[in-house]
Parts: structure tokens; sequence; C-alpha cells
């Protein structure tokens, strides 16, 4: 996979085209070999064939390569089928680490529903509760309805009205006088 020396703050503004051009401000990181990377002796173009990046199975059957990386975007589904195939072939996976962790997790997943399976649940019947229902006219619950809350009235009056303490009255009456 080749480099691709892009030229300086070219992402930052739309008039600066991509090609390489070489950093000349004094206050310049990639100038400076801060940040970025810039084309210096000794960068090639490698002599060794590039991997291939296999999506699926199609891709897979035509190649005569020994060694492949399964792409990050294939599901669990095509990464068995072409991890099958490569044990058929006897291709070499380069990510198999993925594939591991992956495996690892799907059999996890498995034991808990086997093991959850093996359980029986006991059953409970469910208990059939019905609402008590009684024939009586709206008209009928609105006037006891009426009557509790006068009731309630009438008592709260009663609390308000206390009677006043008499001696207290004529001592401050006296006092005044």
């Amino acid at each position: 996979m080749r480099l691709a020396f892009r030229r300086s703050e070219a992402g930052r503004f739309k008039r600066l085209k991509e090609r390489w051009r070489r950093p000349g401000g004094i206050h310049n990181k990639m100038r400076e070999s801060k940040k970025g990377i810039k084309p210096k002796i000794g960068w090639k173009k490698p002599e060794v064939e590039e991997i291939p990046i296999i999506n699926n199975l199609s891709e897979l059957n035509g190649l005569k390569i020994k060694e492949i990386i399964i792409s990050s975007k294939t599901g669990m589904k095509k990464r068995l089928e072409l991890e099958k195939f490569c044990v058929e072939k006897k291709i070499k996976i380069l990510n198999i680490k993925k594939l591991v962790k992956k495996k690892k997790i799907v059999k996890k997943k498995v034991e808990k529903k086997t093991v959850s399976e093996k359980i029986p649940e006991t059953k409970k019947t469910p208990v059939k509760t019905e609402p008590i229902k009684k024939n009586v006219d709206k008209k009928e619950v609105t006037e006891v309805k009426k009557k509790e809350e006068t009731k309630q009235v009438v008592k709260e009056s009663k609390k308000d009205l206390k009677p006043s303490n008499t001696a207290t009255d004529v001592s401050t009456a006296e006092a005044k006088k």
C-alpha cells in the first residue's frame, strides 16, 4: 500500500489541491517534521505483493495467493464460511484473532441457551380473579358520594368553630380599663 503525501493544509482550504508541495512557512509543523509525513530518501513502493482484502466467497474463488485478510465489514456467517473454505484450500487468514474472539462469544451464547433449556420451568397456573359487578345505577352512586362530601364538610366546619375562653376575655377587658 502506497503512502499518500498530501500538501500541508490541503484538507483545510478548498483552493489547495491534494498534490505534494514542499511546506515552507516559518512555523509550519510539517516542515519541522513534527506533524504529518513528508517524503524522504528511502520511501519506495513496496516490492512485495499486496495482501488482498476479501469480502465474500466469490472474490476468494479465483485467487492463487496463500494469504488473505477478511474484511472487517463482513458478518459472522460469511466470515465462518470463508474460514471453512480457507481450511480446505490451505489458505492462511492473517486476521484470525478476530474470528477466534467471535467464536468464543458465540460459544458462550450457545452454552447459555442450552443451560436455560435444561432447567425445567415450573408452570404457574394463573389465578382467575374477576371484578365484582354490582348492578347500581349511576344516580345512586352520585347521591352516595354527595352525602359523604357533605359529612366531611360538616366535620371540618365543627373543627373551625371552637368555643372562646370567657375567662381570658374578661381579664383582657379589665386590663384595658
